[in-house]
């Protein structure tokens, strides 16, 4: 059987990469904008691309580099000549908040808007016969994954299952199963 590279595993999940573009709009602080992330529902963040103009040449538009950080470092970041936000080295921070995604400024640039680029949630895999967590009857429901990647992921769930139902005789069945396919795909 034929080994499986990243990049087949990248192939497998390419159909849930999107790309969309958010405005954002300038908070009080001025050196802060914010887009709303609420309409989106990512299972994943991949990359942040801010479109940003230089302050005194508005026709300047450039994409920056945007690094993720969390709250509790922020002011550090902001305060560090290393770290913070340049237009010279095109690059910015961001946070993920309640409200939306945050982007950080210098004084001598603004951001009009941002790319996120994301792993969005697949439809949910439903097989006919079986009873949903809801207590509803199934309907099958057509995965948009390839079969193999369904098939590790029903693998997987089936082991966790064991694990939780403390089952070791049906745990170890699992992972002897999940090991096993996972060599000859590999």
């Amino acid at each position: 059987m034929a080994k499986k590279d990243d990049s087949d595993e990248r192939d497998d999940l390419s159909r849930l990469l999107v790309s969309t573009i958010l405005p954002v709009k300038t908070m009080a602080q001025e050196l802060e904008v914010v887009a709303d992330t609420s309409p989106l529902h990512w299972a994943r963040l991949k990359q942040v691309r801010p479109r940003a103009f230089y302050r005194e040449q508005p026709q300047l538009l450039v994409s920056l580099d945007a690094r993720p950080t969390d709250m509790a470092n922020l002011s550090e970041l902001l305060r560090d000549p290393l770290n913070n936000p340049s237009w010279d080295w095109r690059e910015t921070l961001y946070t993920l908040q309640a409200d939306g995604l945050h982007l950080y400024l210098a004084p001598d640039f603004m951001i009009d808007q941002v790319k996120l680029t994301y792993y969005r949630y697949p439809v949910n895999i439903d097989l006919n016969g079986y009873i949903t967590d809801s207590g509803s009857a199934a309907s099958t429901i057509n995965p948009e994954l390839e079969d193999v990647a369904c098939d590790q992921i029903l693998d997987r769930l089936a082991k966790e299952a064991f694990r939780i139902w403390q089952s070791s005789g049906g745990f170890q069945l699992a992972a002897d199963r999940i090991a096993t396919e996972e060599r000859e795909t590999f």
